[in-house]
């Protein structure tokens, strides 16, 4: 499965999603709803997010209109959303990030990009639990 959610932590505090090989965007904003339908059912209690990408390198096309319509719908700057790490975007994924970010000022705080899954879960003050 090229994408996928699972929690990444026994409080359920963290969301961990991976993104392997080629993906859609229909498989990746399926996922992003699940995810957010785990969360609604875990309570109200913000969440941390993780999106590994170090399994792809792939990137359909349209990603600055899907990207710019997560980021307008509030994805990363939600209240329900307390921080999002991305792992290895790739230098395109990045770029992208970063001129989203600019113009939506509320999120540039939340989010971070890594290198690293291990580095993910210590930015977040815990170990990688499988």
């Amino acid at each position: 499965m090229p994408m996928t959610v699972r929690w990444g932590d026994s409080d359920l505090t963290i969301l961990h999603y991976t993104v392997s090989g080629i993906w859609s965007w229909e498989e990746f904003f399926n996922t992003i709803e699940y995810g957010r339908k785990m969360r609604e059912q875990r309570g109200s209690e913000p969440v941390r997010v993780i999106v590994d990408f170090s399994e792809t390198h792939h990137l359909p096309t349209g990603a600055v209109s899907h990207f710019g319509n997560l980021f307008r719908r509030g994805a990363p700057s939600t209240d329900q959303v307390e921080r999002v790490i991305i792992v290895k975007p790739g230098r395109f994924l990045a770029a992208i990030a970063d001129i989203l970010l600019k113009l939506n000022p509320k999120a540039v705080s939340k989010v971070t990009f890594v290198d690293s899954i291990a580095e993910a879960y210590a930015l977040l003050g815990q170990s990688q639990e499988s």
